[in-house]
């Protein structure tokens, strides 16, 4: 028996929501990521592996990396809303490519 989308969503008189995968934030210099801070994750890629953030903004899950990003948030406890501000690129003095951000958490006021 084929359902709808509807019956779906409904079935056993639950509501039922659709979850997604994470996706990555690829930002241009000046964007602003503001969400809960779910953690760390570990990736592997062409340099091998490394560490990602994850955060959840509204109904989204993203991941962001960077070393002075995932240093930021190292001492940041799981569960805390943050700011992430994405200043752009730099040069290291062996000539490779450094992101770098602003981290922020908020604070009761």
């Amino acid at each position: 028996m084929k359902r709808t989308k509807l019956q779906h969503k409904v079935a056993s008189g639950k509501i039922w929501k659709l979850v997604k995968t994470e996706q990555p934030w690829r930002p241009g210099e000046g964007e602003i990521l503001i969400g809960t801070f779910l953690g760390f994750r570990s990736k592997s890629g062409s340099h091998g592996d490394y560490s990602v953030a994850v955060i959840r903004a509204g109904a989204e899950i993203w991941h962001a990396s960077g070393t002075i990003l995932i240093s930021c948030l190292e001492s940041v406890s799981t569960s805390t809303e943050v700011r992430i501000e994405f200043l752009g690129l730099t040069k290291t003095a062996n000539g490779h490519s450094m992101k770098l951000f602003n981290v922020y958490t908020s604070e009761a006021g």
